[in-house]
């Protein structure tokens, strides 16, 4: 029997799994959950032919009468929906697509869950490892055929040859490369052997493919595809070791750059939310990392960062941003993800409308007090630039949003009658989180209030940043006030800072363990009060440095703060 899915929103995902980054995905099953083979395809990294699906549609009944002597049903789990699921994970931020969730929404949500029940680790990404792995380039046509068995591979030190013909892996028939993930898929990221069975001129072979502890860790490069359309960009907060993807810039761009010819530069064009906080910015051209910087390919370079992560060491980019050679951080933190975090969703302000007929788009619902209300967007304006972006469609905002953080600025050109403005505001959390960096002493209720804004800076042990008013060796700890309906009164107090002589060096003051930043400020309109708070420190110990950096914003509604993390090249403003 034939059945063909359109709508997965009712599917079980206990009783049938596979790659839901697919284009098509297609199971031969028995109907107590045992699935005999998988043929499948994604249009740009693996297309899908009729003449294959036929081969393995005729094999697989073999499969079938083989299965109904020795029949071994899986075990019956309870039904988990994918529009269960996908809606308690994702929480709304993923809508159905003409009343349909996307399959891709099944793995963002199983990447959630795990990170929910604290079972995340970073081998998650490496799902459904392709046969490369193994170290094995199948015929795509024959996909039981070897192609080409990669140098210094598993597949090479277990004897398989080009031209053999795979037959089974771990006890399992093989018919497609599908078939072969599936298999890995199931199997440990840890040492693990697999017995196989091929056939070489005619005669059966048997032996075992041995893989190392990480042997699933793959490239970033291959896991490009993978966030690479409209549904998934938001999988940004889930890229592998760096948490970015860049690609080789041209030759020509490496002498306007001012690049040796010849030297390693990867151009960051895909980033991670934890990476952008630790100082990574998209166009940022890579030279090194960790010490290195002899890198052969973008492989070679992924590698290296890999092995460090996998060693729990911070590592040292070096980069050049806009002409100027710098050094960041990335900590080993951010490297294991031991805090994976939602990349926070935006809230625009309004709600985009297109028109019919190709009309472009226009402002809908403003939401009140909102930062596009206050910044003067009303309904009925005629959208023309979002960030200098032409808008013409819905998808066209969705794609401008993508790389958007709370605490980025965004800029809106409109035409009102005859009339074309221009405004910016900053872009908020939809969550609105409460922060545990900064607190107000007291409510704001009306002008002529002096009020203490306390931002608090926990340090770990032999941890040190450095002095808000002290010069001296190190960068200052900063704290930047933005907003309306007050003023300043005085310097921002800090606590006593130590001094540390070097010779040879200027002194350090220091700070350490918890650090408690006091800024008095006196309300001058409590109905138009509104408080955003920057900070930033340099976090050192004796070998390394990272940088810390956050955003809160106080709404005059409370003494709490909420929580925003964004982009720092702009200088915001609470209108």
């Amino acid at each position: 029997m034939c059945v063909r899915i359109t709508n997965v929103n009712d599917y079980d995902l206990n009783l049938y799994t596979f790659d839901y980054d697919l284009t098509m995905a297609i199971l031969l099953a028995n109907a107590d959950g045992t699935v005999y083979h998988r043929y499948a395809g994604r249009d740009e990294v693996s297309p899908m032919n009729m003449e294959t699906l036929i081969e393995v549609m005729n094999e697989g009944l073999a499969t079938h009468l083989a299965y109904l002597e020795r029949p071994a049903p899986p075990e019956v789990l309870p039904p988990l929906r994918v529009s269960a699921l996908v809606e308690d994970l994702l929480k709304g931020r993923s809508n159905p697509v003409y009343g349909c969730y996307h399959c891709h929404y099944v793995r963002e949500a199983k990447q959630y869950q795990a990170v929910k029940s604290r079972a995340w680790t970073p081998d998650r990404f490496w799902i459904w490892p392709t046969t490369k792995r193994l170290g094995l380039v199948m015929n795509q046509k024959k996909q039981y055929l070897v192609d080409r068995v990669i140098p210094e591979s598993p597949a090479l030190v277990s004897g398989i040859s080009e031209g053999d013909e795979l037959q089974t892996l771990a006890g399992r028939r093989v018919l497609t490369k599908y078939d072969v993930q599936a298999v890995l898929e199931e199997s440990s990221t840890s040492d693990t052997s697999l017995g196989f069975t091929l056939l070489r001129m005619g005669n059966v072979v048997s032996g075992t493919l041995d893989l190392a502890d990480g042997w699933k860790v793959g490239d970033p490069e291959d896991y490009r595809w993978r966030v690479g359309n409209v549904y998934t960009e938001h999988m940004r907060s889930f890229l592998p070791t760096p948490g970015f993807i860049g690609k080789i810039p041209t030759r020509e761009k490496l002498d306007d750059w001012g690049l040796a010819g010849g030297s390693f530069a990867l151009e960051v064009s895909l980033l991670n939310y934890g990476t952008h906080l630790a100082g990574i910015r998209m166009g940022d051209i890579i030279t090194g990392a960790g010490g290195k910087s002899d890198f052969r390919n973008s492989r070679d370079f992924y590698h290296w960062c890999e092995m460090m992560r996998r060693s729990n060491r911070d590592l040292t980019m070096e980069l050049v941003r806009q002409g100027s050679p710098m050094k960041l951080v990335i900590s080993s933190n951010h490297l294991n993800y031991a805090n994976v975090e939602e990349s926070p969703e935006v809230m625009l302000g309004f709600t985009p409308q297109e028109l019919g007929g190709g009309g472009g788009m226009r402002v809908g619902l403003v939401v009140d007090g909102s930062s596009a209300e206050r910044a003067g967007l009303k309904h009925g304006d005629f959208l023309d630039f979002v960030d200098g972006e032409r808008l013409d469609t819905s998808e066209d905002m969705k794609g401008i949003l993508a790389g958007k953080m709370p605490g980025d600025m965004l800029t809106v050109k409109v035409r009102r009658a005859k009339e074309d403005l221009l405004f910016a505001y900053v872009l908020v959390d939809k969550e609105g989180k409460k922060s545990s960096l900064a607190k107000l002493s007291r409510k704001v209720v009306e002008a002529g209030q002096e009020i203490d804004c306390d931002v608090l800076i926990k340090l770990p042990e032999n941890k040190h940043i450095y002095s808000v008013n002290k010069e001296g060796f190190g960068v200052q700890t900063r704290l930047d006030f933005r907003g309306s309906g007050y003023k300043l009164l005085g310097p921002v107090v800090e606590p006593e800072a130590r001094r540390i002589v070097q010779a040879g060096y200027e002194d350090m003051w220091v700070l350490g363990g918890e650090v408690r930043l006091t800024q008095r400020i006196e309300v001058t309109d409590a109905g138009k009060f509104r408080l955003l708070v920057r900070a930033y420190a340099q976090v050192c110990d004796e070998h390394n440095c990272h940088e810390f950096r956050a955003i809160v914003v106080n709404k005059g509604l409370g003494k709490d703060f909420s929580e925003f993390r964004g982009r720092f090249e702009s200088e915001p403003e609470v209108n």
